[in-house]
């Protein structure tokens, strides 16, 4: 008797174990094809589709209905960085906190500014205060003869899966500079 409830206990075991590893499949399927949906708005500019992707704490900061207009205003006018590629480099595994799973993915971006109509003087003063912003991580390069400030930067940004909800994203430097943008868990697990 006790035999037969060892491995019923076993066989329980086990089926939890392929249960949890058959979930966190599912779990990076499905972020993976939203973070491919919101690398490609990205890339195209499409605004609507970038807000519906992005961690609703952040309209708190603005709300989405203004940042909507701002980046399509941004866009109309091409003060937006022309993004040349975006690519993911890196997906950490998936770990629970309170309110449903989190990861950080790496991604590299390639991306030229236009700086077409301004003086010399004024591109190197963009470079200088971009290179200062984006640290030695960037590679920010001016091509003068085509008036375009050339970057390259690896950034992080955290996905959180909350019930209910797709995958939404937020940059993790800016997110973690403030704090209670994100559930304290995810914040104390990031650190």
């Amino acid at each position: 008797m006790k035999k037969v409830l060892m491995a019923f206990i076993a066989m329980l075991f086990i089926a939890a174990n392929l249960n949890a590893k058959d979930l966190k499949a599912e779990q990076m399927s499905s972020l993976k094809s939203e973070l491919n949906s919101y690398i490609n708005a990205t890339k195209s500019g499409d605004v609507d589709t970038i807000l519906d992707h992005t961690y609703p704490s952040i309209f708190k900061i603005t709300p989405k209905e203004q940042l909507s207009k701002m980046l399509k205003q941004m866009y109309k006018m091409k003060k937006m960085p022309d993004i040349k590629e975006m690519a993911i480099k890196n997906i950490k595994a998936i770990e629970s906190f309170s309110n449903g799973s989190f990861t950080t993915a790496t991604y590299t971006m390639n991306m030229d500014m236009n700086v077409k109509g301004k003086d010399a003087k004024i591109q190197e003063m963009l470079v200088k205060a971009l290179k200062e912003k984006m640290g030695d991580s960037a590679s920010i390069k001016l091509d003068s003869n085509k008036s375009v400030i050339h970057i390259i930067k690896d950034s992080e940004l955290i996905a959180i899966k909350e019930p209910k909800s797709n995958w939404k994203f937020i940059n993790k430097t800016k997110a973690l500079a403030m704090p209670k943008m994100l559930p304290s868990d995810i914040v104390s697990k990031l650190k």
